[in-house]
């Protein structure tokens, strides 16, 4: 059967070849640098196993065409393109950096052209990924982009990581609350201990560690008793907030407070990371104490605490950072930081 004039063609290759059609799109004019004008070329396509599908793909580059121009884009080089819009850019940093760390673990394919990838090469590279799935589901998200991308500008006509699945069996983590003993044992050392003035402050603000590691001393206001989380270090929309500073903790804010730097926490003339308090500080105050606390227990024992003192619900998940329940609470209902002061008083277990 003969095709039309500039339709395209099909070739049949040598040998034993698995997809032995060789597709080409019809003849176009492109600019040459190195000839200095217009020279004809007939794009590659792709190949096909059975002469029907490669017939099928000239009728549909006839009816859609692709964007020949892009074809051969990397997911590396789209997702280059995607960081700029503004779309993006609006993410949190927590996000941004989470989508980086996904980009390490795609390594493998990313600089693949992303016609060339499959639902099995996405599905590979994210079966050898070691992280739990919270990182899985992030380099998912990832390609997502890419392929939005792509089929937005006619680079691919079918998205493969539609058909992507993200195993969620990750190794529960017990949560451990900190006991009235160890609290005692806390407030009773807490002077002059930069490791255990910063276990009290996560205890009595229930922020994320890094929200406290990496905040400013800019974002503390001592007059108005508050703690400020902006955009640049927030996980997400809903924890970019302004926490009240419990009064238990006041002089603890000022201690850290009156210290030289650009961070609020400094331990020894040092800022502290989140990854070396946990090696070290951490270590030892557990070793004191004999327990196995993580960061996040601090979190979590605050949360607790404001269930047990029946703290008002909303008023909990605000605190935290977290997304209200309903769009009525999340939208429509407005609360004062002298509200949120007066709630988070409720937590006033008699401490030492």
């Amino acid at each position: 059967m003969k095709l039309p004039k500039g339709y395209g063609s099909i070739t049949k290759l040598k040998g034993a070849r698995r997809k032995p059609y060789l597709v080409r799109a019809g003849e176009r004019k492109v600019y040459s640098e190195k000839a200095k004008g217009f020279v004809s070329e007939r794009p590659i396509l792709g190949y096909a196993e059975t002469k029907a599908e490669a017939l099928k793909m000239l009728a549909e580059q006839s009816d859609r065409p692709i964007n020949l121009d892009k074809k051969d884009m990397t997911l590396r080089q789209i997702y280059d393109v995607v960081m700029r819009t503004p779309a993006y850019q609006g993410l949190g940093e927590g996000t941004k950096t989470r989508k980086q760390t996904a980009i390490k673990w795609l390594d493998p394919i990313f600089d693949m052209k992303i016609k060339d990838v499959d639902a099995h090469t996405i599905q590979s590279a994210i079966d050898a990924c070691t992280c739990q799935s919270a990182t899985k589901s992030t380099m998912l998200n990832v390609v997502r982009d890419c392929f939005k991308f792509a089929m937005q500008n006619d680079i691919v006509r079918k998205d493969y990581s539609e058909y992507i699945t993200v195993k969620t069996d990750d190794t529960v983590i017990e949560r451990k609350i900190f006991t009235a003993q160890e609290m005692k044992y806390l407030w009773e050392h807490a002077e002059n201990r930069g490791d255990i003035q910063v276990i009290l402050i996560l205890l009595y603000t229930g922020m994320r560690a890094n929200e406290l590691f990496k905040n400013s001393r800019e974002n503390i206001n001592l007059d108005e008793r508050t703690i400020y989380i902006p955009k640049a270090i927030a996980k997400n929309k809903h924890s970019i907030r302004t926490i009240p500073i419990h009064d238990k903790i006041l002089p603890l804010v000022k201690n850290f407070y009156s210290l030289t730097g650009e961070t609020l926490i400094q331990i020894n003339g040092k800022d502290r990371s989140y990854s070396k308090f946990v090696m070290n500080e951490l270590k030892k105050l557990n070793q004191e104490l004999n327990v196995e606390h993580t960061m996040h227990d601090t979190r979590h024992t605050f949360s607790t605490w404001g269930h047990e003192c029946h703290l008002d619900d909303l008023c909990l998940d605000k605190i935290l950072g977290h997304k209200p329940n309903g769009i009525t609470k999340e939208v429509y209902t407005h609360i004062s930081i002298d509200e949120l002061r007066s709630e988070i008083s409720k937590i006033s277990y008699e401490r030492p």
